[in-house]
């Protein structure tokens, strides 16, 4: 669905995407992997959504805080590795605007859509914790992968915002994600 053209703090592109998206939302696009958005992370930017006529689709303006990059001091990326027993301590930069906390989530490497060798499903460890610097996962979290399977650790920070037009809601969210993979041992 052409929904014109969005614009970021001055960084523009076209979006033309599906009709059709889960959970009830009506539209849903990204922005474009050159790296011309950077500039607008740690900053309050200005979104604005052309709209589109023919599609129903308004046009949208608004202000709203993106958090900055997350930037992982620890553990070393250049050899992850997690242990069961005693967990993983994360580092990260502090984003000082950013009120809502970071997601930190944990999963084994493999699909979690693939079922355990005993028919169970993993469920992924997750939790929020303010926007510190530093969180440490428990083992607990780590201990029901198995060494062969590596484990997936995503911090993740974000802001959103609601914007009525014409009687309809929409969501605005701004997503900054940072995931490794690492060895698990005891």
């Amino acid at each position: 669905m052409d929904v014109g053209t969005v614009t970021v703090s001055d960084v523009s592109w076209d979006y033309n995407g599906p009709e059709n998206f889960p959970r009830g939302c009506q539209y849903s696009w990204s922005t474009p992997w050159d790296g011309s958005i950077m500039p607008t992370l740690g900053s309050t930017g200005t979104w604005a959504i052309e709209g589109n006529v023919q599609e129903s689709i308004p046009a949208i303006n608004t202000q709203m805080y993106v958090p900055q990059e997350i930037i992982l001091s620890a553990p070393d990326l250049n050899d992850p590795v997690v242990s069961r027993t005693n967990g993983v301590t994360l580092a990260w930069n502090v984003d000082p605007s950013n009120s809502l906390g970071v997601l930190i989530g944990v999963t084994k490497r493999i699909p979690t859509s693939s079922p355990s060798p005993d028919g169970e499903f993993l469920k992924p460890w997750h939790t929020i914790t303010p926007d510190d610097g530093e969180f440490h996962v428990p083992g607990s979290a780590i201990e029901q992968i198995e060494y062969s399977e590596g484990v997936e650790i995503a911090i993740i920070r974000g802001n959103l915002t609601y914007i009525e037009v014409d009687g309809k809601n929409y969501l605005l969210n701004a997503l900054i994600t940072h995931s490794f993979g690492a060895d698990v041992e005891e």
